[in-house]
């Protein structure tokens, strides 16, 4: 019991540490190449609880397949799994997505080979996701004020990049999970007084919401 704990806070602590040296990387990328991103210049000055908040999502993950028995399934490539948790711990400490990671994630779950998802069913997985995230996106920039960060693009990439390895369908499944639960999450911090423009991750609630479709249909 004890091992298996030290085991999860190790894994947690390390996958934290590499989002933090993923944000470090974009960041030179950025100032190498002169590009303008006032979201990554944050970096350098990331809030604890953001890390905080990163290494209980990391713990969740991990947590999730001992306590069900059932996790990614095991014909999915450890990148993607490792990319797909990287990229939502960046989300959380910098509420951005780095377009070249994204490009990495989206490359590893185009050519991880599973055996019922063929090419074209991982094209048609992408933008079912994508399209529906991409409708709900232009009505919230419609709504959202000049400035203030909310849902983005790259959660409409990220969401697109699920269907794929997962299929249209479960895709789809595991997108409007991942939004039942963080419109869930989103009410008990605005229960607890916290600031209604302040954002929120959306990504990791994607990640989680994969996980629940896995575990209603492990052999999907």
């Amino acid at each position: 019991m004890l091992k298996g704990i030290i085991s999860l806070v190790g894994v947690s602590a390390i996958l934290s540490g590499l989002a933090l040296l993923f944000c470090v990387i974009s960041m030179f990328i950025r100032r190498k190449f002169r590009v303008q991103s006032s979201v990554v210049r944050e970096v350098e000055q990331i809030p604890f609880r953001n890390i905080r908040w990163a290494f209980l999502f990391n713990c969740g993950f991990y947590l999730i397949p001992v306590v069900t028995k059932h996790g990614f399934p095991a014909d999915i490539l450890p990148a993607v799994s490792l990319l797909l948790i990287i990229l939502a711990d960046i989300d959380i400490l910098i509420r951005f997505l780095p377009f070249e990671f994204q490009l990495l994630l989206f490359f590893f779950c185009f050519f991880t080979e599973r055996g019922h998802i063929l090419w074209y069913d991982k094209i048609v997985g992408f933008l079912v996701p994508a399209a529906l995230l991409f409708g709900i996106y232009q009505l919230i920039m419609k709504r959202q004020s000049e400035g203030q960060i909310g849902f983005g693009f790259s959660d409409v990439l990220f969401g697109g990049c699920i269907g794929m390895i997962a299929g249209w369908y479960d895709g789809l499944l595991s997108i409007a999970a991942g939004l039942v639960l963080f419109g869930l999450f989103s009410g008990i911090l605005l229960l607890r007084g916290a600031d209604k423009k302040k954002a929120v991750a959306l990504t990791p609630f994607f990640v989680f919401g994969l996980q629940i479709v896995q575990l209603f249909n492990p052999g999907a």
